[in-house]
């Protein structure tokens, strides 16, 4: 009865003619009835049927009722109840209580704020009957652990349902149940259970025939704006080669002194995000240049990894994920190899899955120069960005 997110309803008359169709009120509740026929009868025994019954709602045709058989209370009786299935007096009377589970999953991102319902019944002749919502938390001021919910019934079958009792009450207005609401869905099994309970009992003499016709439950929600997360650091931001020479490599280290050795770590940088998509980080920046040599630089090697040269012009780096699931993007992830291309900057160098998961990367710079390369100070500006992927 949902297409494209759409319900239509129509009105027709009976019989041809000319007519005038009045309408008061018009709406349109979706929830779920019981689907997997968990049920229990804690007071009183089966009369006839089972939950099943009370899936489909016709007040027109032939009514389809699960039937419930009352007990007589007693101080003695021979099976376990629940608080307040029946009236808790003193007088022996008869009452019966039944209740069965509804599958309900609250959404992602969204918090319930009230809770919807649509039933009918009737109490028979003994005493009056009413509906009750299952209240799972741990803390609660609600003897027997149902909230009663809509209105009672006796001999005459009652269907009630949040719009039918019109006002924002307590029992479950137009604004739905809004005492907590959360409190009566089982987010853990994604559950939530209605009862049928004896809130006045009736006589002895004969033991009555409860029917329970219809029952349907819903959740209103509201969505709530995810507020996704990036993180993202660098352990050290100003590294250096030290002296360049034309006849050995030189590698970037934290104390700016530059070292001889390969695998020597310059900085880490980490980072992890819970976005959809994960995240991404891009490198910019430029070559190691001279300002006070006429704007003189060391080459960078460019969108292919290559290996290192000593006595030709190589600016490059590499990374490695070295803790964490994130994974470093070509041509930065040769173990051996190295790279810096400027002609794509913003140039990808790293990416991660959106699981909060901290990854860290090992960062190495390399340095060659010729020996005509002009004297002086050479310095290089990169620029780290991470981004959400949403």
């Amino acid at each position: 009865y949902v297409s494209n997110g759409e319900v239509r309803v129509g009105w027709f008359t009976s019989v041809n003619g000319t007519h005038a169709i009045r309408l008061d009120r018009v709406y349109i509740m979706l929830g779920t009835t019981n689907t997997d026929g968990a049920s229990e009868i804690s007071f009183g025994s089966n009369s006839v049927n089972s939950i099943t019954n009370t899936r489909d709602l016709d007040m027109t045709g032939t009514t389809n009722t699960w039937n419930i058989l009352t007990a007589d209370e007693s101080n003695t009786q021979g099976f376990a109840s629940y608080a307040l299935d029946g009236d808790n007096d003193a007088t022996v009377e008869e009452a019966s209580a039944a209740n069965a589970n509804f599958d309900v999953t609250v959404p992602t991102n969204t918090a319930v704020t009230g809770v919807f319902f649509a039933t009918r019944f009737l109490a028979g002749t003994a005493g009056t009957a009413q509906l009750a919502v299952k209240d799972y938390s741990g803390l609660t001021a609600i003897t027997g652990g149902w909230t009663l919910i809509g209105t009672g019934a006796t001999t005459a079958h009652i269907y009630s349902d949040n719009i039918t009792i019109g006002t924002v009450a307590a029992t479950g207005g137009v604004a739905g149940l809004q005492n907590n609401p959360e409190d009566y869905v089982d987010t853990l099994n994604n559950k939530m259970n209605l009862a049928l309970k004896t809130t006045a009992s009736g006589a002895t003499t004969n033991n009555s025939v409860r029917q329970w016709d219809f029952a349907m439950v819903s959740i209103q929600w509201i969505e709530v704006p995810f507020v996704e997360t990036i993180s993202f650091s660098i352990s050290d931001n100003s590294i250096g080669f030290g002296t360049l020479g034309a006849s050995a490599a030189r590698y970037a280290t934290g104390d700016g002194l530059g070292s001889a050795v390969s695998t020597d770590i310059a900085h880490t940088i980490s980072a992890s995000s819970d976005a959809t998509g994960g995240y991404v980080i891009a490198l910019s920046g430029n070559t190691l240049t001279c300002a006070p040599c006429g704007g003189d630089n060391v080459d960078a090697i460019g969108a292919t990894a290559v290996s290192s040269a000593a006595g030709t012009e190589q600016f490059g780096l590499k990374a490695e994920a070295t803790v964490g699931n994130g994974t470093v993007a070509s041509p930065y992830n040769n173990a051996s190899l190295w790279a810096f291309d400027s002609v794509a900057f913003p140039d990808l160098i790293a990416s991660g899955n959106g699981d909060s998961v901290l990854t860290t990367y090992s960062m190495q710079y390399l340095s060659n120069i010729t020996a005509i390369l002009k004297p002086g100070s050479y310095t290089s500006t990169i620029t780290y960005t991470v981004t959400g992927t949403f």
